[in-house]
Protein backbone atom coordinates (compact mmCIF):
# COMPACT_ATOMS: atom_id res chain seq x y z
CA UNK A 1 0.00 0.00 0.00
CA UNK A 2 1.42 3.46 -0.82
CA UNK A 3 1.84 5.95 2.19
CA UNK A 4 -1.65 7.98 0.73
CA UNK A 5 -3.31 4.56 1.20
CA UNK A 6 -3.08 3.82 4.29
CA UNK A 7 -5.77 4.05 6.77
CA UNK A 8 -5.94 4.63 10.67
CA UNK A 9 -7.87 1.80 11.70
CA UNK A 10 -9.04 2.94 15.46
CA UNK A 11 -6.11 2.28 17.61
CA UNK A 12 -8.18 -0.37 19.73
CA UNK A 13 -11.50 0.77 20.04
CA UNK A 14 -11.30 0.53 23.41
CA UNK A 15 -11.58 3.33 24.93
CA UNK A 16 -9.99 2.64 28.58
CA UNK A 17 -7.57 0.89 27.29
CA UNK A 18 -6.33 3.63 24.74
CA UNK A 19 -7.00 6.13 27.82
CA UNK A 20 -3.93 3.78 30.31
CA UNK A 21 -1.72 3.70 26.89
CA UNK A 22 -1.70 7.48 26.91
CA UNK A 23 -0.80 7.85 30.70
CA UNK A 24 2.86 5.48 30.19
CA UNK A 25 5.91 6.68 29.56
CA UNK A 26 6.71 6.49 25.25
CA UNK A 27 9.08 3.20 26.33
CA UNK A 28 6.55 1.70 28.30
CA UNK A 29 3.84 2.28 25.35
CA UNK A 30 6.70 0.90 22.91
CA UNK A 31 7.37 -2.40 24.95
CA UNK A 32 3.44 -3.31 24.93
CA UNK A 33 2.66 -1.88 21.62
CA UNK A 34 5.50 -3.60 19.45
CA UNK A 35 4.73 -7.25 20.19
CA UNK A 36 1.19 -6.98 20.05
CA UNK A 37 1.22 -5.19 16.71
CA UNK A 38 3.28 -7.91 15.40
CA UNK A 39 0.97 -10.80 17.10
CA UNK A 40 -1.89 -8.84 15.59
CA UNK A 41 -0.66 -8.53 11.87
CA UNK A 42 0.28 -12.52 11.72
CA UNK A 43 -3.47 -13.46 10.59
CA UNK A 44 -2.86 -10.68 7.89
CA UNK A 45 -0.01 -11.90 6.46
CA UNK A 46 -1.03 -15.33 6.34
CA UNK A 47 -4.03 -14.07 4.63
CA UNK A 48 -1.80 -12.27 2.19
CA UNK A 49 0.59 -15.28 1.02
CA UNK A 50 -2.99 -16.80 0.47
CA UNK A 51 -3.89 -14.49 -1.25
CA UNK A 52 -0.79 -13.77 -3.55
CA UNK A 53 -0.78 -13.63 -7.47
CA UNK A 54 2.41 -14.54 -7.99
CA UNK A 55 3.53 -17.49 -5.92
CA UNK A 56 7.57 -16.50 -6.22
CA UNK A 57 6.15 -13.93 -3.92
CA UNK A 58 4.88 -16.11 -1.01
CA UNK A 59 7.88 -15.96 0.71
CA UNK A 60 8.67 -12.33 0.62
CA UNK A 61 5.70 -11.31 2.76
CA UNK A 62 6.75 -9.93 6.01
CA UNK A 63 5.20 -8.00 9.11
CA UNK A 64 6.99 -5.40 10.86
CA UNK A 65 5.71 -3.07 13.57
CA UNK A 66 7.27 0.28 15.34
CA UNK A 67 6.74 3.41 17.62
CA UNK A 68 8.03 6.38 16.15
CA UNK A 69 5.66 9.86 16.22
CA UNK A 70 3.03 7.53 15.78
CA UNK A 71 2.45 3.43 16.48
CA UNK A 72 2.35 1.98 13.38
CA UNK A 73 2.48 -2.33 12.09
CA UNK A 74 2.44 -3.11 7.75
CA UNK A 75 2.26 -6.34 6.35
CA UNK A 76 4.81 -6.17 3.14
CA UNK A 77 7.12 -7.50 0.44
CA UNK A 78 10.46 -7.62 1.38
CA UNK A 79 12.74 -6.25 -1.28
CA UNK A 80 14.50 -8.73 -2.95
CA UNK A 81 16.23 -8.42 -6.61
CA UNK A 82 16.64 -11.90 -7.91
CA UNK A 83 18.07 -12.77 -10.96
CA UNK A 84 15.93 -15.09 -12.82
CA UNK A 85 16.02 -16.85 -16.42
CA UNK A 86 13.22 -16.92 -18.89
CA UNK A 87 12.61 -18.14 -22.35
CA UNK A 88 11.15 -15.63 -24.24
CA UNK A 89 9.22 -16.42 -28.16
CA UNK A 90 11.20 -18.50 -30.49
CA UNK A 91 13.45 -20.29 -27.75
CA UNK A 92 15.22 -17.22 -27.20
CA UNK A 93 16.63 -17.53 -23.42
CA UNK A 94 17.18 -13.99 -21.89
CA UNK A 95 17.94 -13.43 -17.70
CA UNK A 96 17.59 -10.53 -15.70
CA UNK A 97 17.13 -9.12 -12.57
CA UNK A 98 13.44 -8.64 -10.97
CA UNK A 99 12.29 -6.57 -8.36
CA UNK A 100 9.67 -8.59 -6.72
CA UNK A 101 8.88 -6.00 -4.61
CA UNK A 102 7.95 -4.27 -7.74
CA UNK A 103 5.94 -7.00 -9.33
CA UNK A 104 4.18 -7.06 -5.80
CA UNK A 105 2.89 -3.34 -6.21
CA UNK A 106 2.21 -4.42 -10.24
CA UNK A 107 -0.49 -6.88 -9.04
CA UNK A 108 -1.97 -4.81 -6.45
CA UNK A 109 -2.30 -1.91 -8.35
CA UNK A 110 -2.30 -2.83 -11.75
CA UNK A 111 -0.29 -1.55 -14.71
CA UNK A 112 -1.62 -0.73 -18.29
CA UNK A 113 2.18 -1.06 -19.38
CA UNK A 114 2.11 -4.71 -18.58
CA UNK A 115 -1.20 -5.53 -18.91
CA UNK A 116 -1.39 -6.44 -15.54
CA UNK A 117 -5.27 -5.59 -13.94
CA UNK A 118 -5.34 -4.19 -10.78
CA UNK A 119 -5.86 -7.46 -7.70
CA UNK A 120 -5.72 -5.42 -4.47
CA UNK A 121 -4.66 -8.65 -3.22
CA UNK A 122 -3.01 -7.30 -0.28
CA UNK A 123 -6.00 -5.10 0.37
CA UNK A 124 -8.15 -7.81 0.67
CA UNK A 125 -6.11 -9.52 2.94
CA UNK A 126 -6.11 -6.60 5.27
CA UNK A 127 -10.25 -6.21 4.72
CA UNK A 128 -10.50 -9.65 5.32
CA UNK A 129 -8.74 -9.87 8.95
CA UNK A 130 -9.10 -6.04 10.15
CA UNK A 131 -11.38 -7.62 13.08
CA UNK A 132 -9.65 -10.72 13.83
CA UNK A 133 -6.46 -8.64 14.08
CA UNK A 134 -7.91 -5.53 16.43
CA UNK A 135 -9.34 -8.35 18.46
CA UNK A 136 -5.69 -9.93 19.04
CA UNK A 137 -4.17 -6.54 19.61
CA UNK A 138 -6.54 -5.84 22.46
CA UNK A 139 -5.43 -9.22 24.26
CA UNK A 140 -2.05 -9.16 23.63
CA UNK A 141 -1.85 -5.38 24.65
CA UNK A 142 -3.97 -5.97 27.90
CA UNK A 143 -1.78 -8.90 28.99
CA UNK A 144 2.17 -7.22 28.12
CA UNK A 145 0.87 -4.47 29.94
CA UNK A 146 -0.23 -6.81 32.97
CA UNK A 147 3.10 -7.79 33.06
CA UNK A 148 4.85 -4.70 32.78
CA UNK A 149 2.66 -3.24 35.07
CA UNK A 150 3.35 -6.21 37.68
CA UNK A 151 7.60 -6.03 36.76
CA UNK A 152 7.15 -2.04 37.51
CA UNK A 153 5.23 -2.67 40.99
CA UNK A 154 7.91 -5.09 41.81
CA UNK A 155 10.66 -3.10 41.02
CA UNK A 156 9.08 -0.01 42.45
CA UNK A 157 9.17 1.79 39.37
CA UNK A 158 6.63 4.52 38.35
CA UNK A 159 5.65 4.15 34.60
CA UNK A 160 3.27 6.74 34.53
CA UNK A 161 4.40 9.89 32.75
CA UNK A 162 3.32 12.36 34.94
CA UNK A 163 4.04 10.76 38.57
Amino acid sequence: MARSDLKTIGLLGDKQLERTLRELERSVQAQAMRPALKSAMMPVKREAKANVPVQALRKLVAVDSGISKRVWARVFLKASNRKIKWVGPNSHSSSGFVNFAAVGAFYEYGTSTHNVPATFWMRRSLEAKRSEALSILRVRTMEKLTAITRKADIAGRNILKHG
